[in-house]
């Protein structure tokens, strides 16, 4: 009887195979939590990886160069340039309107290409498709929209179509940010109720509780708004530590997580070099 002597292998790898995206996840977790200096290198890490990936399904879509008038935009965290371990990746593919027959699938193929790689990746994604025009208006409609584009900021592409959106954001949310008082209030209202006050809660939502950091996004745009003066140094060391427990909590959790949970806040209170969840407590509210 004749042994079988054939033997299977690996298949190839392929260049998506290769992306670091598909790494991020694991490339973050090894980056202890240190404030800003940690911070700085997440979101680095992070932008490297969406060049890349934006690099390659340009070639996908048969592109070679910079086409002008599309550009991949960061909101969120990654916009603010604050990532953490676990910080979900929200992104804007931007584009001036145009067909754009250059592509070969379209806007819709780009977008596709750019956001399976990130989807395999597990971490998650928050993404739109939008041109000027659009997210001009539905920030106009759209507080938490509103308040997420505030901080657009260029990732890869058309630097002056970025631009034009950052200028046009801006002044459409000082010429009516006045007009919005009570929306914001409602807002505020809503969440409180929702969430309760961060400085009285045993297991606290850092960032929706009042007085976590979703307010302190809010004092930042009230503040380009014209509206409201910088506020005092103790606002930044409150939002800094803020965004320092978020990271430690999603270190020790490893998940995106913003409820600070019992069973977590011995091991962050240990991260943060307090002496238990007890030592952690102070005023941090804004």
């Amino acid at each position: 009887m004749a042994l079988d002597t054939t033997s299977e292998t690996a298949p190839e790898s392929t260049p998506e195979d290769d992306l670091a995206i598909l790494h991020l996840r694991d490339l973050r977790r090894t980056i202890t939590p240190a404030g800003r200096v940690s911070r700085a290198q997440w979101t680095t890490l992070t932008e490297r990886a969406l060049v890349e990936l934006w690099e390659s399904a340009l070639s996908d879509q048969g592109v070679i160069g910079e086409p002008k008038g599309l550009a991949l935009a960061a909101v969120g965290s990654l916009g603010r340039r604050d990532c953490g371990p676990e910080s979900d990746i929200d992104l804007v593919l931007l584009h001036d309107g145009g067909v754009h027959l250059e592509l070969r699938d379209g806007i819709q193929g780009l977008a596709d290409a750019l956001w399976y790689p990130i989807w395999d990746s597990h971490i998650e994604l928050d993404h739109s498709v939008r041109s000027l025009k659009e997210c001009r208006g539905i920030a106009k409609t759209d507080l938490k929209a509103s308040l997420g584009l505030l901080d657009i900021r260029r990732i890869a592409g058309d630097r002056t179509l970025v631009e034009k959106a950052t200028s046009a954001i801006l002044a459409d949310w000082r010429s009516g940010a006045r007009l919005r008082f009570d929306e914001i209030a409602e807002d505020q209202t809503e969440r409180r109720r929702r969430f309760g006050r961060l400085a009285y809660l045993i297991e606290g939502d850092i960032k929706e509780a009042a007085g976590g950091l979703r307010d302190g996004i809010l004092i930042k745009a009230l503040v380009a708004s014209w509206l409201a003066e910088r506020p005092a140094i103790e606002y930044e060391d409150s939002y800094e530590f803020l965004l320092d427990v978020r990271d430690a909590l999603a270190s020790v959790s490893h998940r995106h997580n913003h409820v600070l949970r019992l069973g977590y806040q011995d091991e962050v209170a240990e991260l943060l070099g307090f002496m238990g969840r007890a030592g952690m407590i102070r005023p941090m509210s804004f």
